[in-house]
């Protein structure tokens, strides 16, 4: 089934979710119904804009962006969107550099399932417990963001 969307007014919608959370199906999605979802790499795990990707690790890492680099990867954007789970981590001091009509698309999986998931070897996790912990704290960022998206909205 394919999709047209007609009203290509100037958007974008930011895929948020964790690991194995079903964010990579959604991407695709959003993809296949011609919103320019960027450079992807496409596998079995990933849907995403690898610029994005090496982005939001890398202000994860260090606990801050560079503005220059994301104003020159969102520069001349107009009816597109990225999915990156790390920007769970980082996003919200960033919504105020997307000047058009942004659309969060966050993606909730159960916890335990994601653990389940992301602890299957090979896993940098010790263990399942240790798993959800980082679940949880992908969710927790997510809901920050939305919690700041709608304060700087709605005042």
């Amino acid at each position: 089934m394919s999709v047209i969307i007609h009203d290509k007014s100037p958007k974008t919608y930011i895929v948020l979710g964790s690991p194995s959370g079903g964010t990579s199906f959604i991407a695709k999605s959003i993809h296949e119904m011609g919103i320019d979802m960027g450079k992807l790499e496409q596998g079995p795990r990933r849907y995403e804009d690898q610029n994005f990707a090496k982005f939001f690790s890398k202000a994860r890492q260090t606990k801050k962006f560079d503005i220059k680099k994301l104003k020159s990867l969102i520069k001349n954007k107009s009816f597109w969107g990225f999915k990156n789970v790390e920007a769970a981590f980082s996003l919200k001091p960033m919504l105020k550099y997307f000047k058009d009509d942004v659309y969060l698309v966050c993606v909730f999986r159960r916890p335990s399932k994601v653990a389940r998931s992301i602890a299957r070897p090979p896993s940098r996790f010790a263990t399942e417990e240790d798993a959800l912990k980082e679940a949880k704290a992908y969710y927790q960022g997510i809901i920050d963001i939305i919690q700041h998206f709608l304060s700087n909205e709605l005042g």
